[in-house]
């Protein structure tokens, strides 16, 4: 059986940690998140998965977005981006986890 490492987090629409520990989160603008995993190191690359989080009825509409960017990033580093339901860049708030070989 494959051993693996587990980071999950959460962070607010500012890039403040809300929920996990083992990273930190840089705001580098309008809905852009590098979350650099500082105590859970990965072997080889691992699977993330983000979510665009919403306390809010108006925000329920489904076309609102997250993506992960891993270009040009190490397997200690990845790239936010969330937006709005038109496509476009906006700061949100936002869950993920990354799960790799130990």
């Amino acid at each position: 059986m494959e051993k693996l490492n587990i980071v999950r987090g959460n962070v607010d629409s500012d890039g403040n940690i809300t929920a996990g520990s083992g990273f930190e989160v840089v705001k580098d603008g309008s809905g852009i998140y590098t979350v650099i995993l500082r105590d859970t190191k990965f072997s080889g690359t691992p699977t993330i998965v983000a979510t665009a989080i919403s306390d809010s009825a108006e925000d329920d509409r489904t076309r609102i977005n997250c993506v992960v960017r891993r270009t040009g990033l190490k397997n200690d580093a990845f790239v936010v981006v969330t937006g709005d339901d038109d496509g476009d860049r906006k700061s949100k708030d936002f869950g993920f986890i990354a799960v790799g070989p130990a």
